[in-house]
């Protein structure tokens, strides 16, 4: 009679603090299984800055309290809009997940300056302008690129901003203090952080578990189709054309063991006995 030996799942591949796989070439692997979500996500957060860009264009006038201030932000506005743009076309031409990576730390880190540079150009005594780089920040954390990437993005854009509002003697507006401002943006740094941290380790266990899955159904589908077994000796003709005993073949191609014993027909008709009686 046949006893399947119980299957010990492989072990995930070492993954590093911040949720990558230890080892490059796994690593390499997981990213070109991941290039359609990665393309897709990248073009989407693309789009996303492309258009806070347009939309903030008109309302940095308010900002900016003269003409000649605007047109520098209007300038640099519009400079991080074509950046976004030109992000967006060299996406179209990407066709590897390494391609990706290039585009966006070419894309981001200018277009995060181009935003921030308004700031100290055209004057930000306005706390509330905190919310739209507050969003920012989640979208950092969102990047299909290395976590420290998106740790240092996150905390340069907290700080420029923070810098920007204590040249302004920390104002208030609205009620949002500059404490507000930083216990936010901390949060948001946090969070972002934790989260991603998360997201890149499950992913990545899901993707080895697929991996192992995969290889698993491979060796089970072995046994299936026709097999050519010798009706004398009852021996299997293996894909190298040998000839092996059903044990054997079985266990080459499945993880069955076996174990022995005699059957009640065999036990009466090759040794005369009803049962077998322990010693």
């Amino acid at each position: 009679m046949s006893d399947a030996t119980p299957r010990t799942p492989e072990p995930v591949p070492p993954l590093t603090w911040a949720g990558a796989f230890a080892d490059a070439a796994t690593e390499r692997t997981f990213r070109e299984a991941q290039f359609r979500d990665d393309y897709a996500l990248s073009r989407v957060l693309v789009l996303c800055v492309l258009a806070m860009d347009a939309v903030f264009l008109p309302f940095d006038y308010d900002v900016a309290r003269d003409a000649s201030r605007y047109a520098w932000v209007f300038g640099l506005r519009f400079a991080a809009c074509l950046v976004s743009v030109a992000a967006w076309f060299a996406l179209g031409r990407v066709r590897a997940a390494g391609g990706i990576r290039v585009v966006l730390f070419t894309w981001f880190t200018p277009s995060l300056a181009l935003n921030l540079a308004p700031l100290f150009v055209g004057g930000s005594g306005n706390l509330s302008s905190a919310a739209p780089y507050a969003v920012a920040i989640v979208l950092v954390y969102f990047l299909p690129v290395p976590l420290t990437y998106r740790l240092l993005n996150g905390l340069f854009l907290t700080a420029a901003h923070l810098g920007a509002v204590t040249v302004e003697g920390w104002p208030k507006d609205g009620g949002a203090t500059f404490v507000d401002v930083i216990v936010g943006f901390v949060a948001a740094n946090a969070v972002g952080a934790f989260v991603s941290r998360g997201l890149n380790r499950t992913r990545r266990r899901q993707y080895a578990a697929g991996v192992e899955l995969e290889r698993a159904t491979k060796e089970i589908r072995t046994l299936e189709g026709l097999l050519p077994i010798c009706a004398h000796c009852k021996k299997i003709r293996d894909e190298a054309g040998q000839w092996q005993g059903v044990e054997a073949y079985v266990q080459d191609h499945s993880r069955a063991s076996f174990t022995h014993g005699i059957c009640p027909s065999c036990l009466k008709t090759e040794y005369g006995m009803e049962t077998i009686t322990p010693p």
